[in-house]
């Protein structure tokens, strides 16, 4: 039962990217990207995820739910630092 509450705290955790958007773009803004860099950038990062979240249960299925959890966190963060 300890695992689920875990996954449920990452979920919830997931669920905060909504503030993290608007704290990135006001970020992008005063780095002196316009709305519609930032609207492109966004919407390239909506549809990679989309993509890539269809085969990440086979992954969790062969590697195990922490590892596939952590290489979706670690790509994640490779975009956001690539865009800085």
């Amino acid at each position: 039962m300890k695992e689920i509450n875990k996954i449920y705290l990452v979920h919830f955790l997931a669920g905060l990217t909504n503030v993290a958007s608007v704290t990135f773009t006001l970020y992008f803004l005063s780095h002196g990207l316009n709305q519609f860099q930032i609207a492109q950038f966004f919407g390239i990062f909506m549809i990679i995820m989309a993509i890539f979240n269809i085969p990440t249960g086979a992954i969790a299925d062969i590697f195990g739910h922490k590892l596939s959890v952590f290489i979706g966190l670690v790509l994640q963060s490779w975009v956001f630092w690539q865009a800085d």
